[in-house]
């Protein structure tokens, strides 16, 4: 099962219980509704676990709630609802999920290649081969390099995908070559640490080793940095309303002006909240001494 059906099976199971949560006004009898609480609640953990960082709050909060019986559960649901929906975007940013993903999109590359038949008459000494989607492919490509560059730069096998790419490109998209290059992906998937080449670690100095480990998660943290801050201060409700909005709404500038405004509406106290938790935060706290 891909981290994508795992995800949409944790979400519809919590759809389904948000709808009949409420035993006075579900047909489902206390015990099933006890059962669909819990089922959903430890397939929800049991994935966060596996894909996150179990030092994080939010999982924590999540995972260490104080189970009751269908009555209590119906309003515990309320109370963590906000946690599960900021690790199900923290799941998105993952480094397993970019992973997963690039894995899945290059095999369906893989299977929109074509063999090339020689015009009649010609004879060739090479085999040529068509991608269906050449901008397709090429994305993927880009991408994919990127993404080992961020996260498992002075790994060999990131050199060897390179490589692979690059003969892939130059044998007319020969099959194999892609297949190769979705294997490696697949190795750091199984087998993930990111392993430096002997060299390199002996001529660069542990200063520029933390440089480099540290602007790999800039991303990251920016990203958990706001996710926490906004953690404690709205119900799962009112971060469903933000999630519609940003989904909902391209230009910045509009964006902006609409999340602003949907802030103010929860009260006024939420807002300045926020950014107090921001600038609070150790990190950024630190930096303005």
């Amino acid at each position: 099962m891909t981290i994508d059906e795992q995800i949409k099976e944790v979400v519809d199971l919590h759809d389904r219980y948000s709808v009949v949560r409420y035993p006075d006004q579900s047909s489902c009898s206390p015990m099933e509704l006890l059962d669909m609480f819990n089922t959903w609640h430890s397939k929800a953990a049991i994935l966060f676990s596996r894909y996150l960082s179990n030092d994080d709050e939010n999982l924590v909060k999540f995972k260490n709630i104080e189970k009751g019986n269908s009555y209590v559960n119906a309003d515990l649901f309320d109370d963590i609802e906000t946690f599960f929906q900021i690790l199900i975007d923290k799941l998105h940013y993952s480094v397993a999920y970019q992973l997963e993903s690039l894995i899945q999109e290059g095999n369906e590359i893989v299977k929109t290649i074509s063999y090339v038949k020689a015009p009649s008459g010609i004879i060739r000494m090479f085999d040529v081969y068509n991608v269906e989607d050449e901008t397709r492919y090429q994305t993927w490509k880009s991408k994919s390099i990127r993404f080992l560059n961020v996260n498992f730069k002075d790994d060999t096998e990131s050199t060897a995908f390179v490589e692979a790419a690059n003969s892939f490109d130059k044998s007319h998209y020969t099959p194999k070559y892609l297949k190769e290059m979705v294997g490696i992906l697949i190795s750091f998937k199984e087998i993930p640490n990111n392993i430096k080449r002997k060299e390199n670690v002996k001529q660069t100095p542990p200063s520029a080793v933390t440089v480099n480990i540290n602007q790999s998660q800039t991303q990251n943290q920016k990203i958990n940095l706001f996710i926490e801050a906004i953690s404690d201060e709205l119900t799962g409700k009112q971060y469903k309303e933000l999630q519609s909005i940003a989904q909902e709404e391209s230009n910045p500038d509009t964006l902006k002006q609409k999340i602003v405004e949907k802030l103010k509406s929860f009260g006024g106290d939420v807002l300045s909240n926020i950014v107090a938790n921001i600038i609070t935060n150790p990190s950024v706290w630190n930096s303005m001494l």
